[in-house]
């Protein structure tokens, strides 16, 4: 009987062992699934800068996304009022993209030997002719008058020339042409009625014509332009990165492209929710970017795309004034199409 009961003790003290060997093993296991499921990949910091006006506009949902914590990278806004101020940063490495006028894109390229690249193209044409004048219903019934232009030895004078010649207007001598370096000059003496005739850019016309409603618009640049040049595109906004960024961060520069093309693609699907982004983040004020950005050219180019679009444009800059792409045409090298 002595024996029976040892047995029987024996056999409950092996049960138990066994029973407390499988929970510390069950422990174990939870313990190192908590583990699993506590460790976060890093977000990789992204420095990006953006320009007040259009160039800025479609960045400004990945800009409300990224302050909601609903992006896979920190992305960390730089604000411009003047693409110069981004420029500096570029160059010094303040910043690791940025959305610029295109022509600076290609002078920063040949300013840094290749450390600037473009990713992809943001804004085409913005450019409008427009007229108090009611016998103007055309861009062929300016020959003979005074027009007042903005965007002097940039790309609004040297497409907006372009243009008329193809069209048979010589811009020297069929018109009497004064340019001014931005669109205030233009928009003050619009809006004072002081000019007629002009070519002026969204989002400020938008403005002025809501001061002034004798204002007309006669002829969108970008469509004049598509209906000479199907093949090339007039850019005048586009995203650049820095090489060694784009060398030294490639899984976070592919989730910056994939969030930056949605925000993109929200401008003009989700028109309101952009505009209100657009007033959040003082890049064009609400009402005004909801009057805009429909007569607008908002897009998202990049890829081989961009770069077979892109290049004779720059070749047409470049016959204008090579200055205008920084004294010579980038190279392949230039596009990033990875």
């Amino acid at each position: 009987m002595k024996n029976l009961k040892k047995i029987a003790l024996l056999l409950i003290l092996s049960v138990l062992m066994v029973a407390c060997s499988n929970g510390e093993n069950n422990v174990d296991k939870e313990t190192e699934k908590t583990k699993e499921t506590v460790v976060e990949t890093k977000k990789t910091d992204v420095k990006v800068g953006t320009i007040k006006g259009f160039p800025g506009i479609g960045i400004v949902n990945l800009m409300d996304e990224n302050e909601k914590g609903n992006t896979e990278n920190n992305y960390e806004f730089t604000i411009g009022g003047a693409p110069d101020e981004l420029n500096a940063k570029l160059i010094s490495g303040e910043l690791d993209i940025a959305t610029i006028p295109t022509n600076m894109a290609a002078t920063l390229y040949n300013k840094t030997n290749g450390e600037i690249e473009i990713l992809a193209v943001n804004t085409l044409g913005v450019i409008k002719l427009v007229s108090t004048d009611e016998s103007i219903k055309s861009l062929d019934d300016i020959k003979g008058k005074e027009v007042s232009a903005s965007g002097k030895g940039a790309i609004p004078q040297y497409t907006f020339e372009y243009i008329l010649n193809k069209k048979g207007i010589n811009p020297k001598n069929d018109v009497n042409i004064t340019y001014y370096p931005g669109h205030e000059e233009i928009s003050g003496l619009l809006s004072a009625g002081q000019v007629s005739i002009a070519t002026i850019p969204e989002p400020t016309l938008s403005k002025v014509m809501a001061e002034n409603e004798d204002i007309k618009i006669v002829s969108d640049l970008t469509d004049e332009w598509n209906k000479i040049e199907e093949n090339i595109i007039l850019s005048q906004g586009c995203t650049v990165i820095s090489k060694k960024f784009a060398e030294e961060n490639k899984e976070a520069l592919n989730d910056f492209i994939k969030e930056y093309k949605k925000s993109c693609d929200l401008v003009h699907s989700d028109l309101e929710n952009t505009a209100k982004n657009c007033g959040k983040f003082n890049i064009v004020p609400e009402k005004i970017a909801l009057e805009a950005i429909p007569k607008s050219n908002q897009v998202y180019i990049d890829g081989e795309e961009m770069k077979t679009k892109l290049k004779p444009f720059f070749e047409i800059l470049f016959d204008a004034n090579p200055e205008s792409v920084g004294g010579k045409l980038p190279d392949d090298n230039f596009y990033f199409t990875k």
